[in-house]
């Protein structure tokens, strides 16, 4: 689930149902422009699916792509999703696999198993697509094409998002104070850097440095923190406290500018800043809020509600005021836009 929610491993109820093609449903596919809505489902109830939304005409399409291609269901906790090259990558948490798909008629092209409890994918750029893990103590090398291991490396603890930076792959730990530098030629851990504890989103700005947050514990008395790191020093040239609550959810737009979600508010702060924000860009109405994005223009808000219901996507203009809001489906925690 969502990077704060534990998945525990054990039996699986199956929820999958196959159509006929007279029984199959019809979903539009979604046109360049909108946004395709990762609705990550209920734990053990199988019903993950995405769904899209039309930025320029503010319109839903509330039907599961995956579903109607495919005929049967996405699976159990949907994860996140990544476009590599000419595919986009689902990955399914506790189905322990990753379907990817066509962007063009979402059918899948093959499926990635032999993951023990996968969390994102990261494309490494020599044909090869990284994979972190939550139980696995490892960080899996896939093959683009094929979808087979090509070698696993060990890493200690629940890894989460990762960054390719040349030879260089950045990897984010929500069970240690460092993040890890792997050399992507050799498949080892080259290098470990403190960073303070439960590490889990990193993204590059224009200037080649690393934007990570850090979740800390509370139990612990350990405060949540964001960092900036130039990657060709090691070292950190951005440092700060948010608050002893934890980051809920961390985004870098195309512009440099940051967002976070921090007791339920939304942040948003560009690099050039010295210092984080203390009035939040949105505070508006909301029951959990669980995911930020920028895409087209538009700011993009995950409404969990209360995890059970269908949950509620908000979507801002830049001065965050807002613009439309609607349903979508189980627990929304991302978005992946459609250049």
């Amino acid at each position: 689930m969502k990077k704060t929610l534990i998945v525990l491993l054990g039996s699986m109820l199956s929820f999958s149902s196959c159509f006929n093609e007279k029984e199959k449903p019809t979903v539009n596919l979604p046109l360049q422009g909108s946004v395709l809505v990762l609705n990550e489902g209920n734990f053990q109830w199988g019903n993950a699916s995405v769904t899209s939304y039309n930025l320029a005409t503010k319109t839903y399409e509330g039907g599961d792509l995956f579903q109607a291609a495919n005929g049967y269901r996405l699976g159990d906790v949907l994860q996140s999703a990544t476009r590599i090259n000419n595919a986009i990558w689902l990955v399914l948490n506790n189905s322990q696999k990753i379907e990817v798909v066509s962007p063009d008629d979402f059918k899948v092209q093959m499926t990635v198993t032999n993951v023990l409890s996968p969390r994102y994918v990261c494309a490494l750029g020599n044909g090869e697509v990284a994979i972190s893990d939550l139980y696995s103590d490892s960080i899996s090398f896939v093959d683009a094409g094929s979808g087979m291991i090509n070698k696993r490396i060990y890493l200690k603890g629940w890894t989460e998002q990762m960054l390719a930076q040349g030879n260089n792959l950045w990897v984010s730990n929500m069970q240690s104070h460092k993040i890890y530098r792997i050399d992507i030629d050799k498949k080892r851990v080259a290098d470990s850097l403190d960073i303070g504890f439960g590490s889990y989103s990193l993204y590059e700005d224009s200037r080649q440095n690393i934007w990570i947050a850090t979740k800390g514990n509370k139990n612990l008395n350990i405060p949540s923190e964001i960092h900036c790191l130039n990657p060709k020093t090691n070292s950190l040239i951005f440092s700060e406290e948010v608050g002893e609550l934890t980051v809920q959810d961390f985004f870098m737009d195309e512009q440099d500018r940051l967002y976070y979600i921090y007791a339920n508010e939304v942040f948003r702060f560009s690099i050039n800043d010295s210092k984080l924000p203390k009035t939040p860009f949105y505070n508006g109405p909301a029951g959990i809020l669980y995911a930020v994005e920028s895409h087209g223009g538009k700011v993009l808000l995950c409404d969990a509600i209360d995890y059970v219901q269908n949950g509620k996507v908000t979507v801002l203009k830049e001065d965050g005021t807002i613009l439309s809001t609607f349903l979508a489906g189980r627990i929304p925690n991302g978005f992946l836009f459609i250049p």
